[in-house]
């Protein structure tokens, strides 16, 4: 499961927390700490402690934030809870004291100190920074559903980024709960996809994307799973991401342990890199032996193995070569399409502006096709994608409507990855009229060895 929060990053939203507190309790704060020497003390304490944790090296390459050398951040831990002693009803003393814990690999008590902090949080964004990191915090003691309730505590604020709906998303997955995972994925892809500065979301939005492939695949969603994870690729074609994140305390880490090789099996099966996919597979079931995915790998080891290859545990070498047969005719084309356009738009929303957000972001409906085969010849079919635009923008709802004389030659599982790949992908900007748009989208399919088109 991937989680995004590293201590690093924990101690600049920790900082953050702290410099809003001056402003937003402003003159009756100032008055009360040069009335009450404690507090005053209270405060010169935490100032340190902040000199002490941004002086500090960071941690060797490789090993965990619980390596980080303890001279500092020990000092910082020791010079909070002297605070918290003098003033123990302070939200930002008590939160960041968790970072610290956090950081030292005591993640236990980062939970019950944060646990103490929230009912004193007096900004909203006090309490949302204490529940995201409670969510963290809850993750790594394998509290998965205490994690998914600090995370739904955030939600209900309003607003939340989209690493949170991702890390949620992670958590039902984890719990085997595949649906709701699949649907906080699409919260996360939309939002990510939807933000003005959306380059800056990348990689973001790549791991929500991974992130969904997997919860798809463990549903049986072979085809939707495919077009998730080359969509990840696309954003992490060199699989970077996942890369990193194999890492003892790198930002994104995996919970359980070991998870990260599913993802990478998948990206490395899609991308077709059998030699790698079936190392990451093995690599997982090695981890995590007693997983309620192993099946599931089990499958793609099998599709990934070779035919000359010898059966698990049989010690045979191999089958005998197949005897070589006359020459058949090439297999038959694929499909491909030809051409994508609106070809009607009833609400605010025009339909040159739809088809400039697909030209602007395609929705990728070659992978949906991948593997189907196409009669011979100039045989093209014309699909209809039925689709409701809310007063967003984003898309509703998603219907591929099948001409009848399509039977046998494109089956309802295109469809279903069809109006999948509509629902991610497809988001235009907001109408000024805030009403839906019924939008009817057409598709032309041709077989891979059609010319003039």
């Amino acid at each position: 499961m991937t989680v995004r929060g590293s201590a690093r990053v924990a101690l600049a939203v920790a900082a953050a927390v702290l410099a809003r507190v001056p402003v937003a309790l402003c003159e009756p704060d100032l008055w009360q700490r040069i009335a009450d020497p404690r507090r005053d003390r209270a405060d010169r304490l935490v100032q340190k402690a902040k000199e002490l944790i941004a002086d500090a090296p960071a941690p060797p390459a490789g090993r965990g934030t619980g390596a980080r050398p303890p001279d500092n951040i020990g000092r910082a831990e020791e010079l909070l809870r002297e605070a918290t002693a003098l003033d123990p009803l302070d939200f930002a003393t008590l939160f960041l004291l968790a970072e610290v814990q956090s950081m030292r690999g005591r993640e236990a008590e980062a939970a019950a100190t944060l646990e103490r902090a929230e009912p004193l949080a007096r900004l909203p964004s006090q309490r949302s920074a204490c529940w995201f990191r409670l969510g963290l915090a809850r993750s790594k003691l394998g509290r998965y559903r205490e994690a998914v309730a600090s995370y739904d505590q955030q939600i209900a604020l309003g607003e939340p980024d989209a690493t949170v709906y991702s890390n949620v998303a992670e958590l039902l997955m984890t719990l085997g709960r595949l649906g709701e995972a699949e649907e906080r994925y699409r919260d996360a892809i939309r939002i990510d996809e939807r933000a003005a500065d959306r380059r800056g979301r990348e990689q973001s939005l790549a791991f929500s994307y991974y992130g969904l492939g997997v919860a798809l695949d463990r549903d049986g969603r072979q085809v939707a799973a495919r077009e998730a994870i080359g969509h990840a690729a696309a954003l992490d074609p060199n699989l970077s991401l996942l890369r990193a994140a194999e890492q003892t305390g790198a930002e994104v880490f995996f919970i359980p342990d070991g998870d990260v090789f599913y993802y990478l099996g998948l990206a490395a099966e899609r991308l077709g890199n059998r030699g790698d996919a079936g190392a990451a597979f093995q690599e997982y079931l090695a981890r995590q032996p007693r997983s309620p995915w192993a099946a599931r790998v089990r499958v793609h080891l099998a599709a990934l193995r070779p035919d000359s290859a010898p059966a698990p545990g049989t010690g045979v070498t191999g089958s005998p070569p197949t005897p070589r047969l006359p020459s058949a005719p090439p297999p038959p084309p694929g499909w491909r399409v030809a051409a994508l356009a609106t070809v009607l738009s009833d609400g605010p929303i025009p339909a040159p502006v739809i088809d400039a957000a697909l030209k602007l972001r395609p929705p990728g409906l070659e992978t949906c096709l991948t593997g189907e085969r196409a009669p011979r010849g100039n045989v093209p079919i014309r699909l209809a994608i039925e689709v409701e635009l809310n007063a967003g923008g984003t898309v509703s709802r998603a219907r591929v409507k099948l001409p009848k004389l399509s039977s046998g030659l494109v089956d309802g599982t295109v469809a279903s990855c069809i109006e999948s790949a509509i629902r991610t992908r497809l988001v235009v900007p907001g109408p000024a009229r805030p009403r839906p748009t019924n939008v009817r989208i057409e598709v032309l399919l041709v077989t891979g060895d059609a010319a003039g088109l």
